[in-house]
């Protein structure tokens, strides 16, 4: 076998010949003269510096190439190229295979993916002649060979045997491939057979310094995931169906994954792992996990191979066969038995026949969605990380509970930190007690009262109501004040939230906002101070905005609790003021959970108050809370 290399492919192929291939394979006329009249245009000036200043030539004609990364390229060339494969298949060299499912003898002359040709055939001889072939046709479109990148082989009964260069013209030589060494095609080294250990090592390598360089970014949580999924993933994936990979060396990866992003601060050593490898808007983070990948690709491989009529195909499907344990078939059934997936029907539609294609795709995304069912069956049924899970499947709870996953920008740290409190798995006293079987009393640090679990911190400690709880209850009325003022057009010091403090009385001809001023009313009402009142003067309507951060599993008991605290007021106040008042209460759990009735409750206050800011203030101040008091130090 030879594998050939074009020089400059791309940028080598005639416009004269594009156009000859383009009318053999009776393209449509138009397009025909549409790039013709295209290729006139191309042409480019060249600017030369020099002592004296600069020098710019004339207008210099693009008679050769095409545009790389232009989406109609790629097409051209393969046309360019496609009466080279067909006189390659009219010639009688090439190698015969075994016996294949209906087919005897078949025989294979060479393979081609754009401008990388490997060519087969029985004999030296055989090989040069095919090779004199391409060296014409190479040489009739003014197309050169990278000889650099060029080499042969010789393998008889299984090794591979020397027999020389290949001398196809007085100064071109293509040489023979060493028996140490090897040559990349397509991304895989081969020589007489796939180089598979020099192929996961370079590829390991490849993705663990991938996956480093991301984690050292400054990116956001939600786009390190992405790019960890775009950029690293794909490295390893490629090779799967074509290396040897063994179970415990994707297994391994995985855990060196999660390992180099604990070391970044990105995931809580503690933190549930499932939940790293399910979508974010089902509570997860997104992470496309290499086993569950590794998996996916061989099902949709061995789905593709079984389904398809392609001769090739047959013979790999025949070869794959004697592999046993180690083939795809084998490996397919396995997998799909892991998740209890029903392969039956992967593809039914009636009057259809289904593409193998179809069929792949079909088998990877009913793979992805059982494995996820078997990963949120897991996650729930985990004592400790399962509660989560369980609270916000609950009925009342909405779905936006997870908005800030996807929409939020967190840092890493302040997610994976997020994530712990979740999973309950934060270092608390009562944990080190209950989980780590430390010798502890269990007891807050900071009240001393009631045991110091993650939710206790986050919203239930007396020592911290007074001053961190009310800290990020304000920073939430701070940012729905400050978009008040921006929609009734009133003048404010700042239009940052964070930099914002509102004064107790602001107002204008169209509205009255009240900060935290007590309401005097004729009798004595004890809850007479709701933390923002938005008097709007004209309507004659008012609103008591009212806000609370408690823990997650309380929301429908607070929400409740805020209408029935501010009702005598309410009452007071219509005859009072002689306008109708809604009571609006903004309530989010200290993790974010939100009840389905909180949007309709935001869509009330005028202004652009967005839920997903609401959603980003409460976790930084959690966050901020949960990692002062963890700190604070020990009785």
């Amino acid at each position: 076998m030879a594998w050939i290399d074009y020089k400059k492919a791309f940028d080598s192929v005639p416009h004269t010949w594009i156009l000859k291939t383009m009318r053999m394979y009776k393209m449509n006329p138009i397009i025909i003269r549409f790039i013709e009249n295209s290729m006139k245009n191309w042409h480019t000036k060249l600017l030369i510096k020099h002592d004296q200043g600069e020098t710019e030539t004339c207008t210099i004609q693009i008679c050769n190439g095409i545009f790389q990364g232009d989406s109609f390229s790629p097409l051209l060339f393969c046309l360019s190229l496609a009466p080279l494969s067909e006189l390659l298949r009219k010639n009688e060299t090439g190698y015969v295979m075994k016996k294949a499912a209906n087919s005897e003898g078949q025989k294979i002359h060479h393979l081609l993916f754009m401008d990388d040709l490997k060519l087969y055939a029985k004999s030296d001889t055989d090989l040069n002649n095919q090779m004199k072939i391409v060296h014409e046709f190479s040489e009739d479109i003014k197309m050169k060979f990278g000889l650099e990148k060029c080499s042969k082989l010789t393998i008889r009964r299984g090794r591979a045997t020397s027999t020389g260069d290949m001398n196809f013209k007085m100064d071109e030589t293509i040489t023979e491939l060493n028996a140490e060494d090897h040559y990349k095609y397509l991304g895989i080294c081969e020589s007489d057979n796939i180089k598979h250990a020099a192929m996961k090592s370079s590829l390991k390598k490849e993705y663990i310094s991938r996956l480093k360089s991301i984690l050292k970014t400054e990116l956001n949580s939600k786009n390190k995931i992405n790019a960890i999924n775009s950029l690293a993933v794909p490295v390893l994936r490629y090779s799967f169906g074509v290396v040897n990979w063994r179970k415990d060396e994707i297994k391994k990866l995985d855990t060196k994954t999660r390992k180099l992003m604990t070391m970044h601060h990105m995931h809580h050593p503690k933190s549930d792992t499932q939940r790293l490898y399910i979508p974010r808007k089902k509570g997860g983070r997104g992470l496309q996990e290499i086993e569950q990948t590794f998996k996916t690709e061989i099902i949709g491989l061995a789905q593709y191979i079984n389904n398809s009529d392609n001769i090739y195909c047959k013979l790999i499907a025949q070869e794959d066969k004697q592999r046993k344990t180690k083939s795809l078939s084998y490996r397919h059934d396995k997998y799909v038995r892991e998740v209890n997936m029903e392969t039956a029907n992967l593809y039914t539609a009636e009057n259809t026949v289904a593409k193998p294609t179809t069929i792949a795709k079909a088998a990877r995304v009913q793979y992805k969605n059982a494995t996820l069912k078997m990963r949120e069956t897991i996650w729930e049924s985990m004592p400790l990380h399962g509660q989560h899970k369980k609270l916000t499947s609950q009925p009342h709870v909405d779905e936006l509970s997870w908005t800030w996953l996807s929409s939020s920008g967190l840092k890493p740290a302040s997610e994976g930190f997020i994530f712990a409190a979740q999973d309950q798995s934060l270092p608390t006293k009562y944990y080190r007690k209950r989980i780590l079987k430390q010798n502890t009393d269990g007891k807050c640090r900071m009240c001393h009262n009631q045991n110091e679990t993650v939710a206790h911190l986050m919203s239930g400690c007396g020592a911290l109501a007074a001053t961190e709880y009310t800290w990020r209850h304000n920073r939430i009325g701070h940012y729905i004040h400050l978009e008040l003022c921006k929609h009734f057009n009133i003048t404010t010091s700042t239009k940052n939230w964070y930099d914002y403090s509102p004064a107790p009385v602001t107002e204008n001809e169209q509205v009255k906002i009240l900060w935290d001023v007590p309401v005097i009313t004729d009798r004595e009402i004890r809850s007479n101070r709701p933390d923002i009142i938005v008097k709007l003067k004209k309507k004659r309507e008012c609103l008591f905005i009212e806000l609370a951060v408690p823990a997650d599993h309380n929301l429908l008991q607070k929400e409740s609790e805020k209408h029935s605290k501010y009702a005598d007021l309410k009452m007071e106040c219509e005859k009072m003021w002689r306008c109708k008042i809604n009571i609006v209460p903004i309530v989010i759990g200290a993790t974010g959970v939100v009840s389905k009735k909180l949007m309709r409750h935001i869509q009330q206050i005028p202004g652009n108050v967005r839920f997903d800011m609401i959603q980003k203030i409460t976790l930084l101040g959690t966050v901020h809370i949960l990692r002062k008091a963890l700190n604070a130090p020990l009785d």
